[in-house]
């Protein structure tokens, strides 16, 4: 069977996966782009689109901050609507242990320049209203916002497509073909064999098996996580709402003094993240904790997702919930960050995987780095807290 030439190889389409597809095929470079299922068929299909940087570990903030940017033209650019909405978040507790932990977050923001409000008590007393007794601390992003996953990555998808890449669906990866430590070709379990200058692995939590064909290993796991989805009702004054709670179920970052119910959620990897899309429905999340590839849903994870809702707004108790959903974030087991770069030892093998929930907020930007990396052999913002050399011990 004839092979098939292409300059990059894409394996996953996602929206990461997609959008490096789009930014290689803007500088002429010819790609052919995996997917083992269909596009949008893994976590870019499972999740909030929520762009909530203010809770980001400062690390990956600079790298959020440029995929914003990109976001706030991509529609235009694209020629395909992505619902991207700079609505803002706010940073919420009613928990007294998480008061300070909201305190340094807030330092920590001001202190990149970063446009953030701690509420006064005045603000703290009007919102919100009703039979719920107000939070103890605000802090308000005016840079976040919200985007429809679906729409972003086919976005990418279609973009891609007029400008040239071909995208194979239902196609699986059985193969990288490697001679003297140089990338040389992808091969499909149907047997089909593409040769490409360089291979890009975009295929989220399934990574590490893609890493094993080159003999590398890409310390990625699926880390599973659950949603609520709400009717629709009234649009709220704030549309994108996060618990203090977060910053320890996603970013490791443990208060002290925290009770028996906050052990528990903890525990579960619960911390609330409130958002509304512009139809009106509710995203309740999320959670984390390491299933493996478990897609159900698990009844005490909702039931404290509930609960924990409830706690911060009794006024949802009358409000219908229409579905549940799971999915699978590629999650770094190393230190949770994005592994992006080209790989050590061995020519022409990239990666951008490892963003856990955070692929909607960091695609653009990734998909932008490496295909600089690739066509330019350099990159317009740094990566060197992200490339997979950190893993490596100095010899």
């Amino acid at each position: 069977m004839m092979a098939k030439k292409f300059d990059v190889g894409v394996i996953g389409g996602g929206i990461i996966g997609c959008a490096v597809a789009y930014y290689l095929s803007r500088s002429g470079t010819s790609v052919v782009l995996f997917e083992k299922n269909h596009i949008c068929s893994g976590a870019s299909s499972a999740n909030q689109g929520g762009l909530a940087i203010q809770v980001f570990d400062l690390k990956t903030i600079p790298l959020a901050l440029a995929s914003a940017e990109l976001y706030r033209g991509l529609s235009d650019e694209l020629g395909y609507d992505i619902e991207y909405h700079e609505n803002g978040s706010i940073l919420v507790t009613r928990d007294a242990y998480q008061v300070p932990v909201l305190r340094r977050r807030y330092d920590e923001l001001k202190g990149m320049g970063l446009d953030v409000d701690l509420w006064d008590d005045d603000q703290l007393r009007r919102f919100p209203c009703g039979d719920t007794e107000p939070f103890l601390s605000v802090i308000e992003s005016h840079f976040d916002g919200q985007v429809n996953p679906f729409r972003s990555t086919y976005g990418f998808a279609f973009a891609a497509k007029r400008q040239g890449v071909r995208i194979l669906t239902n196609a699986s990866v059985a193969q990288i073909k490697t001679v003297k430590r140089r990338v040389r070709s992808v091969v499909l379990e149907k047997g089909e064999e593409f040769v490409c200058g360089n291979v890009v692995c975009a295929a989220g939590p399934w990574s590490r098996q893609i890493g094993q064909m080159v003999g590398l290993d890409i310390p990625v796991e699926p880390q599973r996580g659950q949603i609520i989805v709400t009717e629709q009702v009234a649009d709220s004054e704030y549309p994108y709402i996060l618990d203090g709670d977060y910053l320890t179920t996603a970013y490791g970052i443990k208060p002290e003094g925290e009770d028996e119910a906050a052990r528990i959620r903890h525990a579960l990897g619960i911390g609330g993240s409130y958002a509304q899309d512009p139809a009106g429905n509710w995203t309740i999340g999320s959670s984390r904790d390491m299933a493996g590839f478990v897609r159900t849903n698990s009844p005490d994870v909702l039931k404290g997702m509930a609960r924990h809702l409830l706690s911060f707004f009794p006024g949802m108790k009358d409000i219908n919930c229409i579905r549940f959903f799971a999915g699978f974030r590629p999650y770094c087991v190393k230190d949770g960050h994005p592994i992006l770069g080209r790989a050590p030892d061995l020519s022409g093998f990239y990666i951008a995987t490892g963003h856990a929930g955070e692929g909607i907020a960091l695609a653009p930007a990734t998909g932008k780095l490496i295909a600089e990396e690739i066509t330019i052999g350099k990159t317009s913002l740094p990566m060197e807290n992200f490339r997979y050399e950190r893993f490596v011990a100095p010899h």
